[in-house]
């Protein structure tokens, strides 16, 4: 009985969960889920023992974190979840993890940006992704940015894709940066800006603006703040999922805690996630299938 005892104190403090906050010592929290792909499995590329890709270990981290804080907190995805693919059938598929994680927005990733505007129309008109864009290339398709209310903060978020040959910001983007700043000047406001890479953003230092680095060649999540504004960069892969604790006193809003959930072995998988994955397995082997039968036909 000693043993067992010692054994599960172990096991306990061991908890990949063991450094959350209680839900009545912040405000308001918002997870982060980055850079998954269409993949089920580890991808192999992160340092042992983190491997990145595996969705259903995010899907398990995910209601952990509904079931603990409930509506205390929002789920955001930070790009490149899911790429644009020619096979429909599996983005079905990520349409359902996106419902089973409730996910709440999605910031347009480095690679769906450069995608066709057909591939990403697909996604949120047939699909309902929930994708939040700013830049002008994505005006007609995506809102500009989405408003969650938690207490008496208001959560604005969105994402922004620099161009790759530098030329400014169009008029549409400088006018929902404007927007923005009005709306950031009442108190109890905060701004998650999702960028692939570090980018300056025409706000004063005197605003709220958390801008989320999606795309990172780092393994490990690193926070800083310069300037006035808080940048958050995500951990190569998704090895970990921060999950960032604020506090708001006053109208003043802070980062009270980050806490990094490493996906590791000590993380569950997810059962609706693995039924999904079998479902997943079978078109994968079918598509396999037809291309060899092309092949062999000569087509």
């Amino acid at each position: 009985m000693k043993l067992f005892f010692i054994f599960f104190l172990f096991k306990s403090l061991d908890s990949p969960f063991k450094e959350l906050l209680p839900p009545d010592s912040f405000d308001f929290a918002v997870a982060l889920i980055s850079d998954v792909g269409n993949n089920f499995e580890p991808c192999g590329c992160g340092n042992p023992p983190f491997r990145g890709g595996e969705l259903s270990k995010r899907a398990y981290v995910a209601k952990k974190l509904h079931e603990k804080y409930n509506t205390k907190i929002l789920i955001f995805d930070t790009g490149n979840y899911v790429s644009p693919s020619s096979n429909r059938e599996f983005l079905k598929i990520f349409r359902d993890i996106l419902k089973i994680m409730k996910v709440k927005a999605m910031a347009l990733g480095e690679r769906e940006a450069f995608s066709s505007k057909e591939d990403i129309e697909y996604l949120v008109k047939e699909l309902k992704y929930p994708f939040v864009n700013m830049n002008s290339d994505f005006k007609e398709l995506l809102k500009p940015y989405e408003i969650f209310q938690i207490g008496k903060t208001k959560i604005y978020f969105t994402s922004y894709n620099p161009p790759r040959i530098s030329n400014g910001f169009s008029d549409y983007e400088l006018s929902v940066f404007e927007k923005l700043k009005k709306e950031l000047k009442n108190k109890n406001s905060i701004l998650l800006i999702v960028t692939p890479f570090f980018t300056e953003l025409p706000f004063d230092t005197n605003l709220c603006v958390f801008n989320i680095i999606g795309n990172s060649i780092n393994f490990e999540v690193s926070l800083k703040k310069e300037k006035g504004i808080y940048t958050l960069t995500v951990s190569r892969y998704g090895i970990y999922l921060p999950i960032i604790f604020f506090s708001n006193k006053n109208g003043v809003i802070n980062v009270k805690k980050v806490v990094n959930i490493p996906l590791d072995n000590r993380i569950e998988k997810d059962s609706e996630i693995e039924k999904l994955r079998e479902s997943w397995e079978k078109k994968k082997k079918r598509e396999i299938e037809k291309l060899k039968k092309r092949l062999l036909r000569g087509n």
